[in-house]
């Protein structure tokens, strides 16, 4: 897995990411804001193929991070991370972790 630098502004404070992932793998997924947006809240929500959202977290990375730990993938196809505020009022820089076991 590696971290990657986003960002979310105020037109548009959600941020999507997409990846492939196999079934019978586990993805793991984690937020932390940067300390460039000390107000920024991070949560996390994970879709699937078919556009349901099957995890999420607010607070599960420590400090008002947040984390998706070991989601068990059943259908293989491509995902989508959103990343956001928790409540929407917040926005700014963050770093997103993603990987698949």
């Amino acid at each position: 897995g590696r971290w990657v630098r986003g960002q979310t502004i105020s037109r548009d404070r959600v941020a999507e990411y997409t990846f492939y992932a196999s079934a019978g793998r586990y993805v793991t997924i984690a937020m932390e804001r940067d300390s460039a947006s000390p107000r920024l809240d991070p949560y996390l929500q994970l879709m699937d193929p078919s556009g349901r959202i099957v995890a999420y977290d607010d607070d599960g990375y420590g400090s008002g991070n947040s984390l998706i730990d070991s989601y068990y993938v059943r259908r293989s196809g491509t995902y989508t991370i959103l990343a956001r505020s928790y409540d929407d009022a917040s926005y700014g820089t963050f770093w997103i972790y993603l990987q698949i076991d």
